[in-house]
C-alpha cells in the first residue's frame, strides 16, 4: 500500500465481506467478495467500459454451489423499471435484457420473479439508499418455493444505479466468477 492508503474490510453477512480502498487524490475501488470454502465469488456488472462492484443474491442462479472456477456471464440489453412489483408486462423491453429496478416496494424475490416472468435474463437491484453499502439480498421467507428464482439477481450501490440508469438501453455484462481465495 501507498503512503496515505486505507483498506477496509466489513463483514456485510455470513460470508460476505466487502473490501474498500481508498487513498488521496485517487477514486475508492471497492470490491464485493464472498468466500465459502476457500473460493471466493467475484460479482460485477459491466458497463460502458466501467465495472461496478455487485452483491449476488441469496436466491436465483448462482455458483455457489458449483465446481470451483465456476462463472455466469450474462449479456444483453439494459432495461429500466422503477420497481420491478408488476408482472404485467408494462416495461416494453426485448426478452433477454438485463432489467435495473430500484429497491423497495416489494420483496427482492418478488422483483426477481417478475423480471424473469418477463423475460430478463438478469436482474440489478438498485439500492434506494444514498451511500449504503451493498448487501447480499435476502429470500422472503425460508420456505423454498416450487417456483424458485432461475436468472441470477445482484445488487449495486445507490450511486451506481443512478450510472447505470443513465446509460439504459445500451449494452450491459453481468459477469460472476468463483476462484480460489489468494
Amino acid at each position: 500500500r501507498e503512503d496515505g492508503e486505507t483498506l477496509e474490510v466489513s463483514n456485510v453477512g455470513s460470508s460476505m465481506m466487502l473490501v474498500t480502498s481508498a487513498s488521496r487524490g485517487r477514486k475508492d475501488a471497492s470490491l464485493a467478495v464472498s468466500s465459502i470454502d476457500g473460493l471466493e465469488i467475484v460479482c460485477s456488472v459491466i458497463h460502458s467500459n466501467s465495472v461496478y462492484p455487485c452483491v449476488v443474491a441469496a436466491f436465483g442462479a448462482s455458483i455457489a454451489e458449483s465446481t470451483e472456477d465456476a462463472s455466469i456471464e450474462e449479456h444483453g440489453t439494459l432495461a429500466f423499471d422503477e420497481d420491478g412489483c408488476s408482472s404485467d408486462g408494462d416495461v416494453d423491453f426485448e426478452s433477454g435484457a438485463i432489467l435495473l429496478v430500484n429497491r423497495g416496494a416489494c420483496t427482492f424475490e418478488a422483483k426477481a420473479r417478475n423480471a424473469e416472468a418477463t423475460g430478463a435474463s438478469a436482474l440489478i437491484v438498485a439500492n434506494s439508499v444514498p451511500g449504503q453499502a451493498r448487501f447480499s439480498m435476502a429470500r422472503a421467507d425460508d420456505e423454498p418455493t416450487d417456483e424458485e428464482v432461475g436468472i441470477p439477481c445482484v445488487m449495486v450501490s445507490h450511486e451506481h444505479g443512478e450510472v447505470l440508469l443513465r446509460g439504459s438501453s445500451e449494452d450491459v455484462e453481468l459477469s460472476l466468477m468463483k476462484r480460489p481465495v489468494t
